[in-house]
């Protein structure tokens, strides 16, 4: 195998693999360390719907009807990035032995995987818009974004790391 078909390799996949480790529900390192025991994953949810509830604007019926739409696109989020991951710790452990053709089908595979989560997106607008005003909906990326960073704000603040 030539370093420049690795190098594709590991530039196709570190994207996937890196946009597949955000904040999800039982996932990804940070989101691991983050949540240690039952009662810290309890307090990233608790911060999830306090930001998501802030940024949208969310009325107690709002509400009621977004956040079981909003946990369904989440496991299903969360299933499409737990097959990322694994495929990805495949590559990793069996990099040396793999033939062309079967990289070239992980590739396919990552690629597939990119267009389910795209999918899924997709999927959840619609389902959004049936429970919240559009201009609610356009937000849901914001508040995603605000979670993010309030996230790694407080996974930082836990390990003694500046923001800076």
């Amino acid at each position: 195998m030539s370093i420049k078909r690795f190098l594709a390799v590991v530039l196709f996949i570190l994207p996937v693999a890196l946009f597949a480790q955000g904040p999800q529900r039982g996932g990804g390192r940070m989101n691991r360390d983050m949540q240690g025991d039952g009662q810290d994953k309890k307090q990233v949810e608790a911060d999830r719907v306090g930001v998501y509830t802030r940024i949208l604007n969310l009325t107690p019926a709002e509400a009621q009807k977004f956040w079981p739409v909003f946990n369904a696109y989440q496991d299903e989020l969360e299933k499409n990035r737990a097959i990322i991951h694994q495929k990805r710790e495949d590559v990793i452990k069996n990099y040396d032995r793999m033939t062309d053709a079967a990289i070239e089908g992980t590739i396919d595979e990552f690629t597939t995987l990119a267009q389910n989560e795209l999918d899924i997106r997709k999927k959840y607008i619609v389902e959004f818009k049936k429970v919240l005003p559009v201009k609610k909906v356009i937000l849901l990326q914001r508040a995603e974004m605000e979670f993010k960073r309030e996230l790694l704000h407080n996974f930082r603040e836990r390990h003694g790391r500046s923001d800076d």
